[in-house]
């Protein structure tokens, strides 16, 4: 598996059962209660680098680039303030959790278990172009970890599941998977035919929002599509994001090497008001 140059997510470590064992049942919004449409892109918070692009470079850290954006989503509806979170800290403390040497990827229970120890709000957008190893964390990044905690996982089984959780506001949706060739987005961003590949290798990311057809400018059979970021930069797919037709995600979640899951500030997740509107028509419409 070349888990290197494709992503990173460690698909013969992920602990699944645990994963199911500790998470929380989320409280969510009828589908007749749900807005049409939640683009993060059209958040006033987009001008301060809300859920900016990144680039993972050739490290194996997408675990920890997607989990810090769930981070940063979550915070958003709790302080209404744009907290970046460091994502190479995440990446090397997930593998500490994950027993895991070397630039050999991670999990998403792992990062499960980092972010209940907390994030690390970032203070520089420059990575090192090699993975940097444990050397990276400091005991003064460590000292504020306790403040921005990711207190719960809720399994995403469904892609209604997704929908749901986050038209809700309790966060974004973290998900880690086989990679392949199906994956690669069509010149309007979309991947609309997705099927079983040769694994490429693992890659995580997020899955944070959902448009309308008329935004997308193409017909997914549901009338929406699942909006889904990225961590190859702005050069990738729709300017790293991309949309993925709820038939097709309903089709990549039940593959058995999948695991998807949203994420939340809150202990127990329930429906609350946002702090902003992340509910207008795409920029990109």
């Amino acid at each position: 598996m070349d888990i290197g140059s494709n992503g990173g997510y460690n698909i013969e470590l992920e602990d699944r059962q645990w994963l199911r064992a500790t998470q929380s049942e989320p409280v969510v919004l009828m589908r007749g209660d749900q807005p049409l449409n939640v683009d993060p892109r059209q958040s006033p918070l987009s001008s301060n680098g809300f859920l900016q692009v990144e680039n993972q470079k050739s490290i194996g850290a997408c675990c920890g680039v997607s989990g810090s954006d769930t981070g940063e989503f979550a915070f958003a509806h709790a302080t209404g303030e744009v907290i970046q979170f460091d994502w190479m800290h995440a990446y090397i403390g997930t593998q500490i959790e994950d027993g895991i040497n070397g630039d050999r990827g991670a999990t998403l229970s792992g990062f499960t278990k980092y972010a209940r120890k907390g994030l690390v709000p970032t203070k520089s957008n420059t990575y090192p172009d090699s993975y940097p190893g444990r050397r990276y964390i400091t005991d003064e990044m460590e000292s504020v970890r306790s403040k921005y905690v990711l207190a719960s996982h809720s399994e995403c089984n469904v892609s209604d599941e997704v929908r749901a959780y986050i038209a809700s506001n309790l966060g974004i949706v973290h998900i880690g998977m086989p990679w392949g060739s199906a994956m690669q987005p069509d010149s309007l961003g979309c991947i609309d035919s997705w099927y079983t590949t040769v694994r490429d290798g693992g890659h995580a990311w997020v899955i944070c929002g959902y448009c309308e057809d008329s935004i997308v400018r193409k017909t997914s059979g549901a009338g929406w599509w699942h909006l889904c970021k990225n961590s190859w930069t702005i050069k990738w797919g729709l300017k790293g994001y991309f949309y993925v037709k709820p038939k097709d995600m309903d089709k990549i979640l039940a593959h058995k090497f999948t695991s998807c899951y949203g994420r939340s500030d809150m202990k127990t997740p329930i429906v609350r008001p946002s702090k902003f509107d992340f509910s207008k028509n795409s920029v990109f419409g």
